[in-house]
């Protein structure tokens, strides 16, 4: 019994070491985006509070040397200062399971959403606030998506997640044409890691497009707006 119970308690902390090896590695996959070169523990600790449990600041320096030792992360020292980044640029073209098996999506996901937020907040006319909701919208379903695929996931309530939002946005885009459709669920509500397209450096070309967009067709967006209103209302 002795034996089983410190095998079952050794399990477990490897499986809590992945897991925050995974929580930085994510991290570390949105500030390669916005292109910062390295960060310091200090930075890495706050980041990591606000998207999962917080820890303390020795736990973070464990593993960030664990990482560096595995030649994963490379570390350079600036007096009392140690910053941390990447060894090697994160993978791309490659099946998302490879990706979330060490990335963890989520500070990326919700990152990129809250450039679309931001914009949401603006005055904006309907068609357009239609379309920045509909790319916030397929961030969350394509997030979820890709969460299914992570060792570390609960399944049963990820799957019933999954379901509802996926049921959800059928309905706000069954209307609108292929186009518009592809752009915004592969090009703008998909991390750059899977072939989205990438927001840094791009921001007023992405806004100047879903602008276009939204007078190009806007008729059918419109179209599909009271479609929607008039399901809701049943």
């Amino acid at each position: 019994m002795r034996n089983t119970w410190n095998q079952t308690i050794e399990i477990e902390d490897v499986m809590l070491g992945r897991i925050h090896e995974n929580h930085l590695l994510g991290i570390f996959l949105w500030f390669s985006v916005v292109k910062k070169e390295d960060i310091t523990t200090e930075r890495l600790g706050e980041e990591y509070e606000k998207f999962f449990q917080n820890v303390s600041r020795s736990t973070i320096s464990t593993y960030l040397n664990q990482l560096e030792k595995q030649g994963i992360l490379s570390k350079k020292r600036k007096g009392k200062e140690v910053r941390y980044q990447l060894a090697y640029d994160p993978p791309s073209g490659v099946h998302p399971i490879y990706i979330v098996r060490n990335f963890c999506i989520l500070p990326s996901y919700l990152c990129k959403a809250a450039f679309f937020a931001r914009t949401l907040r603006i005055d904006r006319e309907e068609n357009l606030r239609y379309l920045l909701e509909l790319v916030n919208f397929s961030l969350l379903k394509n997030r979820i998506e890709k969460c299914l695929l992570c060792p570390f996931a609960v399944k049963e309530e990820t799957k019933k997640m999954l379901e509802l939002v996926s049921t959800s946005y059928r309905y706000k885009i069954e209307l609108l044409p292929n186009e518009l459709f592809q752009y915004i669920n592969t090009q703008l509500g998909e991390l750059t890691v899977f072939g989205g397209t990438s927001i840094m450096g791009h921001w007023a070309t992405i806004v100047g497009s879903l602008m276009n967009l939204s007078q190009i067709h806007r008729k059918e967006i419109k179209f599909q707006r009271e479609v929607l209103e008039r399901r809701e209302k049943l």
